[in-house]
């Protein structure tokens, strides 16, 4: 259903742009896709649905809408479990106490969600010294290859706008 529902309000969305009424299928378009990033917290921990297989596939579909590479990103939400409210421990903290309101407001409008430079370092084969924390060996090879193919689908997203004069894809 909310895959439909995405599909329904972008096609009204692309029909109205350029007239007043464009907001309305805009803002629940854009509402709807918010949503996702809760789809992707709960496959992180692989439990919406009863196949694995189906757990991962969302997954990585809905972490690659969101800018984040699934294997760093999932073991950084383990740490988050494990460290919660642990400043220094918690990759996924806002940050000291008391908290800054600029560090608490910014990710709603989406700064400071999407983290490209682990990305841009794992797909260049660099694992710094976090990611060797975070990150068990074993999944290094993985992560830095999955890191590749998400430079790549980017790539392809930006290419496509440029080809068709267009930031819908991006969208």
């Amino acid at each position: 259903c909310h895959v439909a529902l995405m599909i329904v309000f972008a096609y009204l969305a692309y029909l109205s742009i350029g007239t007043i009424w464009m907001i309305f299928p805009f803002f629940a378009y854009g509402t709807l896709y918010c949503f996702l990033n809760h789809v992707m917290h709960e496959t992180h921990h692989r439990t919406p649905f009863k196949w694995n297989w189906l757990n991962e596939t969302v997954h990585w579909i809905t972490a690659f809408t969101h800018g984040a590479e699934p294997i760093f990103d999932r073991w950084g939400h383990a740490r988050h479990h494990t460290y919660t409210y642990f400043p220094h421990m918690d990759p996924e903290s806002i940050g000291p106490r008391p908290v800054k309101l600029s560090n608490f407001f910014l990710p709603f409008i989406g700064f400071g969600i999407i983290k490209p430079l682990p990305i841009m370092k794992h797909a260049l084969g660099i694992i710094d010294d976090y990611s060797k924390d975070l990150v068990p060996e074993t999944d290094w090879n993985k992560m830095i290859w999955s890191s590749r193919f998400w430079i790549l689908g980017y790539v392809l997203i930006i290419a496509s706008c440029l080809y068709f004069h267009t930031f819908l894809p991006l969208v």
